[in-house]
């Protein structure tokens, strides 16, 4: 099969797509023939260069101002989706938030930064779930992004509070595998490394981890990649539901499969 035609047809939303990664997932969904919606919150100048990059590769789209910490615009942006398309393949709750707004350690991030962190993450990817799932179609996906170190480890003291909540993500994730299963949609946690993106490029200069070399394009093509698997069918019963891999890495690291 043509690479370009291997998500022909297939119809997703990636939240956070105006830069950074997932940009790069939006661009390389339409390169394999999916049609893209592109959400942004501040930046519309970028939201629509990606939309460009979309549409250069031959794919439809548009773009949705919503932010995803705000739960009615969630439920706007799913309205729009549904006046748009009125269904959906693919989901990548890939939105960030203001992550150095609350780059705290544990015993000085303040109540308003945790819970600044609790609304763009864990909350956001609730609602999102909640409003998109209705819509998406049998054998489906739902990606959700998280970052291995924060998720599972400590000593980024700092990042405290996104690293919390993408574990609480990830969790959260295993459910809606089995929630869902039914319906043959799969539901995956993809975890990424630092980017240059502008959200990260301050504090990555001064802190670099193996993780953070080279993660962007490879990330890219393996999120893609899990989007891709079996995308000519619905989803075996048999396949493993839920998997958290490292977008820095060639390999998976398998948490939960049912």
């Amino acid at each position: 099969m043509d690479r370009g035609s291997l998500l022909s047809g297939k119809l997703a939303l990636v939240t956070g797509g105006s830069r950074g990664i997932g940009r790069g997932i939006a661009v390389r969904l339409a390169e394999r023939g999916a049609a893209v919606a592109v959400n942004f919150v501040r930046d519309e100048s970028a939201a629509r260069q990606t939309l460009e990059a979309v549409q250069q590769v031959g794919a439809k789209g548009f773009i949705i101002r919503a932010d995803v910490s705000r739960p009615e615009d969630v439920s706007a942006m799913a309205g729009r989706v549904r006046e748009e398309w009125g269904q959906l393949d693919i989901f990548v709750n890939n939105a960030l938030g203001n992550l150095l707004g609350f780059l705290r350690p544990p015993h000085v991030v303040s109540l308003e930064q945790w819970d600044e962190a609790y609304a763009c993450q864990m909350r956001a990817f609730f609602v999102g779930v909640r409003e998109l799932s209705p819509l998406i179609r049998e054998g489906g996906r739902i990606v959700a992004i998280s970052y291995w170190p924060g998720s599972h480890l400590g000593g980024f003291q700092p990042y405290f509070a996104m690293g919390t909540n993408k574990a609480a993500l990830e969790a959260m994730c295993r459910y809606y595998a089995v929630a869902l299963a039914p319906r043959g949609i799969t539901v995956n946690a993809i975890c990424g490394g630092l980017t240059d993106a502008a959200s990260s490029i301050s504090f990555q200069r001064k802190r670099r981890t193996p993780y953070s070399d080279g993660c962007e394009a490879g990330g890219i093509r393996w999120v893609v990649q899990e989007l891709q698997r079996t995308s000519a069918g619905p989803s075996p019963r048999s396949a493993p539901l839920m998997r958290v891999g490292s977008l820095a890495k060639p390999s998976w690291r398998t948490v939960a499969h049912h």
